[in-house]
């Protein structure tokens, strides 16, 4: 197997593209719509849990802006919208059906994945090489199966509630308070995974920097 090496400057970029092309084939995997406002917000999820549990690392650099409908990739809601009306995406008729792999063509889908597991692990230290694919997977099982994504992304502890309450057009990582904000909402929102898989958690204590520690050991404590 060839060794993959790992850049411990994040100089390789992932693209929400990519984190958004995972979310796809997991969806075709399953047999599950999937429409691009929950395509956004699972991509959207996964960048707060790739940033708190790496220590404040960017899973992506693609600007995050604060839309009337929550926290949006700009990136993505380009390529998903509708020129005429820029929230048209949230609208269930517009799915991505269409733009799924043939199930007859793994090679292509194999390929993709393999292109992104390899940036996946290339933009982290190798002790962290797992961390984006663990992350990404986790929000898959937390919230793949359709959540109201209105009361996890929207409410008055969010990243995205504190920039529109403080006039922000997009989320500014250096502003302390929102990136505080991200980190606990982040944290909270992965807890049922943490909490209740002791396996899960102890690869994460393994991976994760030591200043996150404490926050999950918590999180695990915490269980019922």
């Amino acid at each position: 197997m060839t060794q993959i090496e790992h850049d411990d400057k994040c100089a390789i970029q992932v693209t929400a593209k990519d984190v958004a092309d995972v979310f796809k084939v997991f969806a075709h995997g399953y047999k599950q719509d999937i429409n691009p406002y929950k395509l956004i917000k699972l991509v959207y999820i996964s960048f707060t849990w790739f940033y708190a549990y790496s220590g404040g690392r960017k899973l992506f650099e693609d600007k995050i802006l604060v839309a009337t409908n929550g926290p949006v990739i700009k990136s993505l809601q380009d390529e998903y919208s509708n020129e005429t009306n820029p929230d048209c995406f949230a609208s269930d008729m517009w799915r991505l059906e269409n733009n799924y792999p043939s199930e007859q063509d793994e090679t292509k889908i194999n390929a993709r994945l393999l292109e992104i597991q390899t940036k996946f692990i290339k933009m982290v230290p190798q002790e962290m090489e797992m961390l984006p694919a663990m992350i990404v997977a986790g929000v898959w099982e937390r919230y793949g199966g359709g959540k109201d994504f209105k009361s996890i992304t929207h409410d008055e502890r969010s990243p995205w509630h504190y920039c529109r309450t403080h006039g922000m057009e997009e989320f500014d990582f250096t502003n302390q308070e929102m990136v505080n904000a991200l980190q606990a909402r982040a944290f909270e929102g992965s807890k049922p995974l943490v909490s209740y898989d002791a396996k899960l958690r102890e690869k994460l204590l393994n991976m994760v920097p030591n200043a996150v520690k404490p926050t999950i050991v918590e999180m695990g404590q915490l269980a019922s």
